[in-house]
């Protein structure tokens, strides 16, 4: 399990963030399996005996090796879960369905920043460290014996929130001047998403913060890789 606190801040990238997301989604696999495990021992698990290897293999691999893994589409199939537009019985456990999304997006910030493509790459990892901490919410009721259909809904619901807002600041991202305030873009989001001017505007406005704080992170990071390529030239300048 990656430890976020002992990595300098100016040390983190999207990746990094990633990895502890997937760590995240990986713990829980793990205890659900040995949740079902101990509850039914006498049924035939397969390879779901070792949740760590089939969670590599099958859930993390099987992301990673499809182009078109996409964490805004698994988000779609919550949507379409909540609004009783999916049968219950042919649909992933709501469980599942978050481990999907976060895996999703985990590889999605991956790639992209293995592609050069850091600020997208960012968005990906903040959408998964969300997903992660909604997981690991959902989980912990879960473990604790609340089975009440109404928590259980309640939380895909605050799961459904963070999702509308996570499509506000993506067309935000795409389509909004950024150089507007976190007000007048609120304005204009207010029209494509089914949330409150004030939640808009408070969304924006951490976004901008973010988006801040990353730029100057990435900033830092060339300086001290500057820095680096500049001493070695010194070093083997001295050498010959």
């Amino acid at each position: 399990m990656i430890n976020m606190v002992l990595i300098p801040r100016k040390m983190r990238t999207p990746g990094i963030y990633a990895e502890e997301a997937l760590n995240v989604t990986s713990t829980v696999f793990t205890d659900a399996v040995a949740k079902s495990m101990a509850d039914d021992p006498n049924h035939d698990y397969g390879e779901l005996a070792n949740p760590e290897k089939y969670f590599k293999n099958k859930i993390f691999d099987k992301a990673w090796d499809n182009p078109e893994t996409d964490g805004d589409k698994s988000l779609d199939e919550i949507r379409l879960f909540l609004d009783g537009k999916r049968d219950p019985d042919n649909t992933s456990p709501e469980l599942l369905q978050l481990m999907n999304i976060v895996v999703a997006y985990s590889v999605q910030a991956i790639k992209a920043e293995k592609d050069g493509r850091h600020e997208e790459a960012w968005t990906y990892a903040v959408d998964a460290q969300c997903w992660g901490a909604a997981l690991q919410t959902l989980w912990s009721s879960i473990k604790e014996g609340d089975e009440n259909p109404a928590v259980a809904m309640a939380t895909l619901r605050h799961v459904e929130h963070n999702a509308l807002k996570a499509d506000a600041i993506k067309y935000w991202r795409e389509n909004i001047d950024p150089n507007l305030s976190a007000e007048k873009a609120a304005n204009m989001l207010t029209k494509v998403v089914p949330l409150s001017h004030k939640v808009l505007a408070a969304a924006v406005a951490e976004a901008k913060k973010k988006r801040a704080a990353m730029e100057e992170a990435h900033e830092e990071m060339v300086a001290v890789a500057e820095a680096y390529v500049d001493l070695v030239a010194n070093v083997q300048k001295k050498q010959s």
